[in-house]
């Protein structure tokens, strides 16, 4: 097949005119039509070539009207590309990318058919092709203005690593983590690591900063206390009475002590509640206590002027910040189903339900936060129990329940 099957139809301009040849009407009417009708009979061509022509006709035939002048199987190839041009083109994306090859070849191939892009399929419109063939003409495809990155290489991954650990263990400054990275070859700039330092979230420019209050609570978890209080309203002749129960919790036993109930937390109860408190620690001294968290409440500030001559520091939590205390208020919401679910007639049956619920809490009840085992320790079978040996013990009406192995006699 001869380049002129190739394309559509063939464009000639007067370039390919031969030299000093004489222009005339009759060849420029063999140039438009000498490769449209070469393959007709002698007979037919020379009356298609005698035709005259109008003058409102184009200086190209449309496509169209080509495929009349060309081989039958010529034109189904012709209908075929057209018809998988347009499948192809639903299936397409709305925006698609083209790199400055695909463009290149798209201008050069549009710009032979200049006159005919309006009827043909496109994926761009015959202006933008046209806009690319000037820009490739005119070589802007060619030429990269942006200017070259200067400056200092970017810090390794592995640098930044370090650095991030070193600020998070040892609450270490800028200056001191260039002399801990220097120990193990990596030289940082100050001013790279001050910035390293600000974007992962650590205080710079002088400023001190401490522990976050979760390491704070995993740190000290075995020598830290936590009291609350939990309040409860009681039926009597005169009405409604509010009672306030106190309760402290081991972090890291999950031990409760149950401190007592009243109807009136003033100071002189809380420091006798203190004194108690510190009483139970010097009975149990594996239950050490070096910080006691509790939150902002009023009737609680008594706790630090007593405590603090046992070595005791009170820790308040942020306002409005239950989280913070998050182990009591877990052992709170614990008690809370419970105790509303007795109708409560006087102070006496709540200090027996509050001594129960503490009880069953430390001596049966297993924790998961510990792995899975009961706070004041529990003997544990060496067997597996089978299914007769298994037996409950009900507390508070069926509310709590403690599975345990009967052991037969000796």
């Amino acid at each position: 097949m001869t380049r002129h099957h190739l394309v559509p139809y063939p464009i000639f301009s007067p370039r390919h005119k031969a030299k000093n040849k004489p222009t005339t009407q009759k060849s420029r009417t063999e140039g438009r039509f000498s490769l449209a009708t070469e393959h007709l009979p002698p007979a037919e061509r020379r009356a298609r070539m005698n035709t005259p022509m109008h003058s409102d006709m184009p200086y190209l035939m449309p496509i169209l009207e080509l495929k009349k002048h060309l081989p039958q199987d010529l034109c189904k190839i012709i209908d075929y590309y057209a018809i998988l041009i347009e499948v192809l083109r639903a299936k397409l994306p709305e925006k698609i990318t083209y790199t400055v090859a695909d463009k290149a070849k798209i201008a050069r191939a549009g710009h032979e058919i200049k006159n005919h892009l309006g009827q043909t399929i496109n994926l761009v419109t015959p202006a933008t092709i046209m806009r690319w063939f000037r820009e490739l003409k005119s070589g802007v495809w060619f030429y990269n203005n942006a200017c070259a990155k200067t400056g200092r290489p970017p810090i390794s991954p592995d640098a930044v690593a370090i650095i991030v650990r070193l600020a998070s263990e040892k609450q270490m400054g800028y200056r001191s983590i260039q002399g801990e990275l220097k120990k193990l070859g990596h030289h940082v700039a100050a001013n790279t690591i001050k910035r390293v330092l600000r974007e992962n979230g650590f205080p710079i420019g002088g400023k001190k900063y401490g522990l976050k209050w979760s390491e704070f609570i995993r740190i000290n978890m075995k020598v830290t206390w936590a009291c609350d209080f939990i309040t409860t309203d009681i039926s009597t002749p005169q009405g409604f009475v509010r009672l306030y129960n106190l309760f402290f919790l081991h972090h890291g036993s999950r031990t409760v002590f149950y401190a007592g109930t009243t109807h009136s937390p003033n100071k002189r109860w809380i420091k006798q509640q203190a004194r108690n408190f510190s009483m139970h620690l010097q009975d149990h001294p594996e239950y050490p206590c070096k910080y006691l968290i509790h939150d902002r409440d009023g009737a609680l500030k008594p706790l630090k002027h007593v405590l603090r001559h046992e070595g005791i520091k009170t820790v308040l939590t942020p306002p409005e910040t239950p989280q913070a205390n998050a182990f009591i208020e877990r052992f709170m919401g614990e008690v809370r189903p419970i105790v509303d679910f007795f109708i409560l007639v006087g102070e006496g049956q709540i200090r027996r339900i509050c001594k129960t619920i503490g009880d069953h809490h430390n001596r049966h009840r297993p924790h998961q936060g510990i792995g899975n085992v009961i706070p004041s320790g529990y003997d544990y079978p060496t067997s597996p129990a089978k299914p007769g040996e298994v037996r409950c013990m009900e507390k508070l009406g069926g509310l709590l329940r403690h599975y345990y192995m009967e052991k037969e006699a000796a």
